[in-house]
């Protein structure tokens, strides 16, 4: 009896001696958790220190090198220059570069890798042979916008416009281009709904840019032609001159400069970060070609060593998806490739 007695009081002490072990692992576990969290959440606010967008970026604002300048050409514009300015911005865990700070202060950014080979228009879907049609060419369209959304430089709608050659009026298609129906649909539905919250509904500017090589013409000129023409939405791409504005080449100014048939931009690969540096790729531009030859089919576009030319509607060529952010944002990070902005909650 006594042997037994014995034997169940040991056995009590191992339970008692056991269960206090694990309580002491038990709450040193949990304390190294709730520790580890504060710390974690303390570093976070240590590491970001959530600043108005407009605020931020322009304590990075320079005068030489790569990065944010002030627009020398549109009052309360700023744009980044340069082959690697700190400009990258996480947008829900895809990259973007910031192309400018606008004079609304909201901000134009660029998708940094493309979505893809595609085509600014489909062949004859736009076509028309009336003689008071703009779509006049089978090899697609150059007009971005349609009838009932394309505005003039005032604001206001209209169904006519001309191809910046000449004078005439001609009616534009019911229907958007195939590349603008794509992006503001098919794309954009793609996108998280936080990042829809952010994004503005945006002037672009779509109207048709000249080029003569008999004519010096200046990257004002070029910027003017671009506003004659506007489209209010939501997804486009960079117009030709936010392209020039990007290099800081001291040799390539204007689009005359980086023209195919005028080309000074030797090397400009090492001068601007929005050439699609990986394989020989070409992108599109947002804006049509002035038409020289009254065939409206021809769009801007941009190759992998900054040579500017314009092609065919209809043919494939990389998108990178370019939009605005709302101006009521806060960023965090320095728009590093390692530490790139982010948009605070």
């Amino acid at each position: 009896m006594r042997r037994t007695r014995r034997k169940r009081e040991k056995y009590k002490k191992k339970i008692i001696v056991i269960s206090v072990f694990l309580f002491l692992i038990i709450m040193t576990s949990g304390y190294a958790a709730f520790s580890t969290n504060i710390s974690l959440h303390a570093k976070g606010n240590i590491k970001c220190h959530p600043e108005i967008a407009k605020d931020k970026l322009l304590k990075t604002l320079t005068t030489v090198g790569d990065g944010l300048y002030k627009d020398e050409y549109e009052a309360g514009r700023y744009v980044y220059k340069g082959a690697s300015p700190n400009n990258y911005i996480d947008l829900n865990d895809e990259t973007y570069r910031i192309v400018s700070l606008e004079s609304d202060n909201t901000i134009k950014v660029i998708k940094e890798k493309s979505i893809g080979t595609m085509k600014y228009d489909s062949k004859n879907t736009r076509y028309s042979t009336n003689k008071n049609d703009y779509c006049n060419a089978q090899n697609g369209c150059n007009a971005w916008a349609n009838n009932k959304t394309t505005l003039d430089k005032s604001g206001q709608h209209i169904s006519k416009i001309t191809d910046g050659l000449n004078d005439i009026l001609l009616d534009l298609p019911n229907q958007d281009s195939y590349l603008n129906s794509y992006l503001n649909n098919s794309w954009y539905n793609t996108l998280d709904n936080q990042i829809k919250e952010i994004i503005d509904n945006h002037i672009f500017y779509i109207g048709p840019l000249l080029y003569d090589k008999k004519i010096i013409q200046s990257l004002e000129t070029d910027i003017s032609q671009e506003k004659e023409y506007r489209w209010n939405g939501k997804i486009g791409l960079i117009n030709v001159t936010d392209f020039v504005k990007a290099s800081n080449n001291p040799d390539c100014t204007s689009v005359m400069d980086h023209n195919d048939a005028t080309y000074k931009c030797y090397n400009d690969i090492e001068y601007n970060y929005l050439i699609i540096k990986e394989g020989f790729q070409w992108q599109w531009l947002l804006n049509p070609y002035g038409a020289s030859n009254n065939m409206h089919e021809y769009v801007w576009n941009v190759g992998y060593d900054g040579r500017i030319g314009a092609n065919p509607a209809s043919n494939s060529y990389q998108v990178r998806p370019t939009f605005y952010i709302k101006s009521n944002i806060k960023l965090c990070g320095n728009g590093t490739l390692s530490n790139p902005y982010t948009i605070a909650d």
